[in-house]
């Protein structure tokens, strides 16, 4: 039947009735049915497209929304819209075009600004921050955008710039379910987990379709302990937002810390399924399935610790009660009593805590580490000659300079095979040089010569390192059990070991 174009118009409006009431399959065959009348009008192009994205079929939305484009080149909404859905994709490159072409056509749109800066953050924090402040010119009135840029200095350790970002969100109101989020956000990126949750609570109140919240909050209570109810706001997230791996990979950890590995390793590869690469859920699937890889993916790492760059000192030492670096301190000065070490390299530097701790006996400070964010916040401590974002195996083979002491402090629990590793810094240790490592060990049960655990973490037999440090000629001066930090009712526990190069 032909349809006269005010009942075209009536059914488009009666589906995007649809679409905006989350009845979305509805609207798609309410859209379908129309574009088999209409197959070149832009606007239902770009609607089904964005429909069929939001239920997780984007390789069928993305052919409609990008014809939408060709056939309507200056509608903003088709391009934002495009954006969106080159990033559910994956296409980053392609979502930042899409963005750009939506700033051409109108400099002022929030949208645009605040998703691309998102998108930008990780490779580019100026520009990050340049179209952060851009938007907060374009939207005085709102505090999401001051939000954002407090996070984003918060996570690359900037204290100046989040006290500017908070004098700016005290002076105004929030008033949206985003802000909120973005509130709570801040309070997970801050280690806050039990003040995160109320505003992921009150945002999802105000927008109970908004998938962030729903997963920040599943996050928050997973972090506190509360599985229940962190599976409940997880698996909402995981409907919201059904082609992201994020909701399941985080039930995949709450059944490990539940332990229930069956649950976990099914989770983990629904994750994969929607991620395939997923360096994240392939390293917790291969630890659920006790399959004992010889190192982690270097993109597990990294995620891992960008994450908790924020407050990884106040988690590890104030929550945990990590001293690691001030019992190497210790053990160091009595062991070589006047002793200054000139050339110190920091494998693993994270955010500098060794560092800090050996600053007195040490002079020149290299550190090192995956993590760029943990690199921010120790280069702003001021206490480091050089920094360097790499692998340490990879970094260690392709340099010739040589250094009095080496100390791996929480890096041997990101490793299993530490053959490579040992070799390496005894080519770059100097004579008389020292190599301090600390390591989780193994428990009853657990047999070879590293394990890895449920946790994503690896465990060392102390025979394991004995024979390493007797193979690349150290002689040990220190192996002693050590309590590493604080987990559930007690302690994880581990060894400290200084081995030293003759002189």
């Amino acid at each position: 039947m032909k349809l006269s174009e005010q009942q075209f118009l009536q059914r488009m409006t009666e589906a995007l009735r649809l679409h905006r009431g989350a009845q979305r399959p509805a609207a798609i065959a309410l859209y379908q049915e129309l574009y088999r009348k209409r197959p070149a009008f832009p606007p239902l192009l770009n609607l089904l497209g964005l429909a069929l994205t939001q239920e997780g079929r984007v390789l069928e939305g993305l052919p409609l929304m990008t014809e939408a484009v060709r056939l309507a080149p200056d509608y903003p909404d088709g391009w934002l819209n495009l954006a969106f859905a080159r990033q559910q994709a994956e296409d980053r490159a392609g979502a930042r075009i899409a963005y750009q072409a939506v700033l051409q056509l109108q400099p002022a749109n929030l949208t645009a600004l605040l998703s691309l800066a998102s998108l930008v953050a990780e490779v580019d924090t100026g520009e990050a921050v340049s179209l952060l402040r851009r938007a907060a010119q374009v939207a005085p009135e709102r505090a999401l955008p001051w939000l954002r840029l407090r996070r984003l200095c918060q996570l690359h350790g900037d204290p100046a710039g989040v006290a500017e970002a908070e004098r700016r969100v005290e002076a105004l109101k929030l008033v949206d379910a985003e802000e909120w989020a973005e509130v709570a956000g801040a309070h997970v990126t801050m280690g806050r987990n039990r003040q995160a949750i109320p505003f992921f609570q009150a945002a999802l109140q105000q927008r109970p379709d908004l998938a962030v919240a729903a997963l920040g909050l599943g996050i928050a209570l997973r972090q506190v302990g509360n599985y229940p109810e962190a599976l409940e706001a997880l698996r909402r997230a995981a409907a919201l937002a059904p082609r992201r791996p994020e909701p399941w990979i985080n039930i995949g950890q709450v059944n490990i810390a539940q332990g229930n590995r069956a649950a976990a390793a099914e989770a983990l590869q629904e994750a994969l399924k929607r991620k395939p690469t997923d360096s994240t859920a392939q390293h917790l699937l291969d630890a659920a399935l006790g399959k004992t890889s010889a190192a982690p993916p270097p993109d597990y790492v990294r995620r891992t610790f960008d994450d908790y760059a924020a407050s990884y000192d106040a988690l590890l030492v104030n929550s945990l009660g990590y001293r690691a670096p001030q019992e190497i301190a210790a053990l160091l000065v009595q062991l070589f009593p006047g002793r200054r070490f000139a050339r110190f390299f920091d494998l693993g530097c994270g955010t500098g805590l060794v560092g800090k701790a050996l600053a007195e006996i040490t002079g020149t400070r290299v550190g090192l580490d995956l993590s760029r964010r943990m690199l921010d916040v120790a280069r702003n401590t001021g206490l480091y000659y050089d920094l360097i974002e790499q692998e340490a195996v990879a970094f260690l083979g392709s340099t010739t300079e040589r250094f009095d002491l080496f100390v791996a402090a929480e890096l041997l629990v990101y490793l299993g095979d530490l053959q490579p590793l040992f070799e390496q810094v005894s080519h770059h240790l100097l004579p008389g040089g020292v190599f301090v490592v600390t390591t989780e060990v193994l428990k009853e049960g657990e047999t070879g010569e590293y394990v890895l655990r449920a946790s994503g973490r690896y465990a060392h037999d102390d025979s394991y390192l004995h024979r390493l440090a007797k193979q690349y000629g150290f002689r040990t001066r220190h192996f002693a059990a050590l309590d590493l930090r604080r987990e559930q009712d007690g302690f994880v526990r581990g060894s400290l070991a200084v081995f030293q190069q003759p002189a």
